[in-house]
């Protein structure tokens, strides 16, 4: 995928290939959610939890 794609050709190539997105853009997890698709939201507050785990070992 280009990445200079728009969230359109993103959610359309999502929806023809059965594909699940992984974004930090809350606007284009709204817009997946309410057209059915699978999708993970990630947002700052997950990955800092994720890296001081990381780093505490």
């Amino acid at each position: 995928m280009d990445e200079d794609a728009n969230d359109d050709q993103i959610i359309d190539l999502a929806k023809e290939r059965g594909y699940a997105i992984v974004t930090a853009d809350r606007k284009l997890a709204n817009r997946c959610r309410l057209a059915g698709l699978r999708h993970v939201e990630l947002n700052f507050e997950d990955l800092v939890e994720k890296v001081d785990s990381e780093l505490s070992k």
